[in-house]
C-alpha cells in the first residue's frame, strides 16, 4: 500500500525538525565546552610559552604544571579550607531553610505573612550593599581569618533562596501521611524528619547543589576577610601566579582546572534531582 504523499512530507518535516534539534544541541555543546579546552590546552603549555605559543594545543605537552601547583603552592590548604567553609554553610542552609520552609508551608503562627516577605527580600540584596557594615561588623567581632567570617554571610545569603524553594515544594506534598501520622501520635518534629523531609530529596538536592557550589566559588568576601594565607579558600589560589610585570598564565589554568573540577563532579553526581527540585520550586509560587 502506497504511503500517501501528505504522511511523506510530514514524517520529512517532523526528522527536518528532531536532526535540526540535535545539530543545535551538539553547537550549544561545542560553545560551552570550548572555553575548557582552551584553559586545558592552555594548562599543558609550558611555562612561559602561552603568550608566544597561539596554539590551542601544545606540540609538547607539560603536565608539570599540575603536579606543580599541588607541590609547590598552598593548594591543599587552600582546598581544606573551602571544603570546611563549604561543608558548615551547606548543612546550616539545608538545616534552617528545611525548618523555617516547613513552618511557613505547614503552621500558622504571630506575623508569618510578614516574615515571609522579609526573608524573600534578601533574593533582592546584592553583596556590595551590605560590604560596608558587614565590613565592620566582622572587624568589631575579630572575626577575620576565621571560618565564621565566611559561613556566617554565606548563609545569610544563601537562605532566601533555600527558603524559597523548600516552602514551595513543601506546598506541592501531599499532607494526608502527615495527618496520619500526627493522629497516630508522632509529634510534628517527627512528622517532618520521617516523612517529610524524605519526600523532598529533590528540593534539598537543589539547595545543596546552589548552595555548595556558591560558597565554593565566592571570591569577594574570600578576599576580604581571609587576609593570611592559611586561611585561604580556592578562589584566591590563582593571586600568587599574578604579578606587576606578568602573569603565570600557566599554573593559573591549571589551578582553575583543579579548583573547577569539585563542583562540576557534584553537579554531575545530583543532577538527576537537580530538575525536579528546580521544577517544582518554581510551579509552585
Amino acid at each position: 500500500m502506497m504511503a500517501s504523499p501528505i504522511s511523506i512530507s510530514r514524517g520529512t518535516l517532523h526528522g527536518v525538525r528532531v536532526l535540526g534539534l540535535y545539530v543545535l544541541a551538539l553547537l550549544m555543546a561545542a560553545f560551552s565546552l570550548f572555553p575548557l579546552v582552551i584553559a586545558l590546552g592552555t594548562a599543558l603549555k609550558p611555562p612561559g610559552t602561552a603568550t608566544s605559543d597561539l596554539g590551542i594545543f601544545p606540540a609538547h605537552p607539560s603536565w608539570s604544571n599540575f603536579s606543580y601547583i599541588f607541590t609547590e603552592t598552598s593548594l591543599l590548604t587552600y582546598v581544606k579550607n573551602s571544603v570546611i567553609v563549604t561543608t558548615a554553610t551547606t548543612a546550616l542552609v539545608l538545616a534552617g531553610a528545611s525548618l523555617a520552609a516547613y513552618a511557613f508551608s505547614r503552621l500558622t503562627f504571630f506575623l508569618k505573612n510578614v516574615l515571609y516577605p522579609l526573608f524573600l527580600m534578601g533574593l533582592m540584596l546584592p553583596f556590595v550593599v551590605v560590604l560596608v557594615p558587614l565590613f565592620h561588623m566582622e572587624e568589631r567581632l575579630h572575626l577575620f581569618n576565621t571560618y565564621g567570617a565566611l559561613i556566617l554571610p554565606y548563609v545569610g545569603f544563601g537562605l532566601p533562596f533555600a527558603i524559597l524553594l523548600l516552602k514551595n515544594y513543601f506546598d506541592s506534598v501531599p499532607r494526608e501521611m502527615e495527618e496520619a501520622a500526627l493522629v497516630d501520635g508522632a509529634s510534628r518534629l517527627r512528622t517532618f524528619l520521617a516523612i517529610v523531609l524524605p519526600m523532598t530529596t529533590p528540593a534539598l538536592s537543589t539547595v545543596a547543589i546552589f548552595q555548595a557550589v556558591g560558597s565554593w566559588n565566592e571570591f569577594l568576601f574570600a578576599l576580604l576577610f581571609m587576609t593570611k594565607d592559611a586561611m585561604r579558600t580556592v578562589p584566591l589560589a590563582i593571586i600568587p601566579f599574578i604579578g606587576q610585570f606578568g602573569n603565570q598564565t600557566e599554573y593559573m589554568f591549571a589551578m582553575l582546572l583543579v579548583i573547577t573540577l569539585p563542583p562540576v563532579v557534584l553537579f554531575v553526581a545530583m543532577q538527576r534531582y537537580f530538575v525536579s527540585g528546580l521544577t517544582a520550586g518554581a510551579i509552585k509560587g
